[in-house]
């Protein structure tokens, strides 16, 4: 398996027992506009008590131009390039001000969009790929509140890899408030179904047993908890994410203590338009866009797990983000 990395000195799960609805703040600001109004302030406090937000989101690489633009984009008089969709997910993250966010399908194209929106903020990416090269699955921190200890890039290994797109990344953070260390994995693991494509669900389990491994590493070397999502592309009842589950790794909705989110956070955005329809379940177990911990030395209380379904978020990608707000002991 292929690695770059840099070093920087310095057994189902049950469904949750607490699980309440969003309050009347949370509804009215579902529909916030994120297009530049947010302007870097907290739109959404973290919960109280909570010392660190991670918002994770599949930012669907489509890098096509506007005279490109698919008919059914057209026809419905919407615009799904770079530009347009970038300004959207500086708004999600803006108006959140996560310390750590995961994005998946980056592309050379939209970090040069969304990157600049970003950097204005105090963010920067843990991994800058060699020219020529993309990181896919990158991890960007906010570099006033938190410190990069350790990075690395890992893609997945062919065939289970198409368009360089799967792979992952792991950085280990350091509270500078505090000085609580952790460690974020953030994936996007091979997409084809075993009907599809013969050996896929064994390629899965694979991609997660190699990222478990580095997980670990890490987690003994610094001796913090693992924080491991991204687009995982199955979900609980799989093979390859029962792996995790038997490793002890827990859903953040399973664990939250004041409000996990069940609803499944994938519906339809693609070249054949957008629209709030979705063919998964909203019950935990119908999410193929997971966010698992892993603290064997129970240092962690998640206190929220939240999707963010507002309307504008429906045409900026399939996935709409999630984040979690953690307490660090």
């Amino acid at each position: 398996m292929k690695k770059i990395k840099i070093l920087l000195m310095a057994s189902l799960v049950v469904m949750p027992a607490v699980v309440h609805a969003q309050g009347r703040i949370e509804r009215l600001r579902a529909d916030y506009d994120s297009l530049g109004n947010a302007k870097g302030v907290y739109l959404f406090p973290k919960e109280k008590g909570a010392n660190l937000r991670i918002l994770d989101i599949n930012v669907w690489e489509w890098d096509g131009t506007r005279e490109e633009l698919p008919k059914a984009w057209v026809d419905m008089g919407e615009d799904c390039t770079n530009e347009v969709r970038s300004a959207g997910f500086a708004g999600v993250i803006t108006a959140h001000m996560p310390e750590v966010v995961c994005l998946q399908e980056y592309s050379e194209k939209m970090h040069a969009e969304l990157y600049p929106k970003l950097k204005k903020y105090g963010y920067k990416l843990t991994f800058f790929p060699e020219p020529g090269e993309v990181n896919y699955t990158p991890i960007i921190y906010r570099k006033s509140l938190v410190k990069l200890i350790e990075t690395a890039y890992y893609p997945h290994e062919l065939p289970y890899n198409n368009h360089r797109t799967k792979s992952f990344t792991t950085a280990v953070f350091e509270l500078k408030k505090g000085g609580k260390k952790f460690v974020v994995v953030n994936t996007h693991l091979w997409w084809k179904s075993e009907k599809n494509m013969a050996g896929s669900d064994s390629a899965r389990t694979q991609q997660v047993k190699n990222i478990i491994a580095e997980a670990e590493k890490l987690r003994v070397k610094y001796d913090c908890p693992v924080f491991f999502m991204g687009d995982l592309n199955c979900n609980l009842r799989s093979g390859a994410l029962g792996v995790a589950l038997s490793a002890g790794y827990k859903p953040a909705w399973e664990i939250a203590t004041v409000h996990g989110d069940l609803r499944c956070g994938h519906h339809k955005c693609d070249k054949g338009g957008f629209s709030r329809k979705q063919n998964k379940t909203d019950d935990g177990f119908g999410c193929i866009d997971q966010f698992f911990i892993y603290d064997p030395s129970a240092c962690v209380e998640v206190k929220t797990f939240v999707r963010d379904y507002a309307g504008f978020t429906v045409k900026l990608t399939d996935h709409y983000p999630n984040y979690a707000d953690i307490r660090l002991k």
